[in-house]
């Protein structure tokens, strides 16, 4: 499983973000740092509801992002933690689809009405663009995204990655060969990859807790928000 820790590791440049040296030490350290996530996630929002001009596609696209964000959050940590590691991978392939949808709306605010529109109520040259397309466009501000892409779509569509979490032991059994122990109880087999897991759920709301912040902030005066503070520009000399 140690291509797991490998695409954690991809992303540890993602959006600014930064942990403490000991936040994934153990499984329990990994689980505690990936669950004060959930709460700067949900502050994201939190001026929304003061703001005098909600109506409109935009905070409506906000909210469902970070309630699905949340949702798809807390299962993965609660799976996590009863060693349901058939179910987290996939839960974190499905919290990295909503990064990239909303890292696309960040980019192209007019991607919204794909998102939240039923195809039926689209504009004639309205597109809902492929995951591939999402991912070479978020490349830029994750370089690590298309290779996390690759291992959770294969524990997500059944292929290796979802294969060997049945397995849970190894031997030899004669040249060549290798006998497999496996169950059909979920269980975190290697420590890594339990940290893994956390390390992913983690750094994914963080990530789509900036990315939402960053699109509050662009349309901040559209919804009736104060202006976001700006870093003071400096005078030249």
């Amino acid at each position: 499983m140690g291509k797991a820790g490998e695409t954690a590791d991809d992303i540890r440049q993602w959006l600014n973000i930064r942990f403490a040296d000991d936040a994934f030490a153990t499984p329990a350290a990994a689980w505690a740092t990936a669950a004060g996530t959930r709460d700067v996630l949900s502050a994201t929002i939190d001026p929304l509801t003061d703001a005098p001009a909600l109506d409109g596609e935009m905070p409506t696209f906000i909210v469902a992002a970070v309630s699905r964000g949340l949702g798809l959050h807390d299962a993965t940590w609660r799976e996590g933690h009863v060693s349901n590691r058939h179910a987290v991978w996939p839960l974190l392939r499905s919290l990295l689809d909503t990064l990239l949808v909303t890292l696309e709306v960040r980019r192209n605010p007019a991607y919204v009405s794909v998102v939240i529109l039923h195809p039926s109520e689209w504009k004639p040259k309205d597109r809902r663009f492929g995951s591939q397309r999402l991912i070479s466009r978020s490349s830029i501000e994750g370089p690590g995204i298309p290779a996390m892409w690759s291992y959770l779509s294969e524990a997500a569509h059944f292929g290796w990655v979802a294969f060997v979490q049945s397995v849970v032991g190894s031997h030899p059994a004669s040249p060549g060969m290798v006998t497999l122990s496996m169950s059909t109880d979920p269980q975190w087999v290697e420590a890594n990859e339990e940290i893994s897991a956390a390390v992913h759920l983690a750094r994914l709301t963080l990530a789509l807790a900036q990315t939402v912040q960053k699109v509050i902030d662009d349309h901040s005066e559209a919804m009736g928000l104060p202006e976001p503070d700006k870093p003071p520009v400096s005078e030249p000399d």
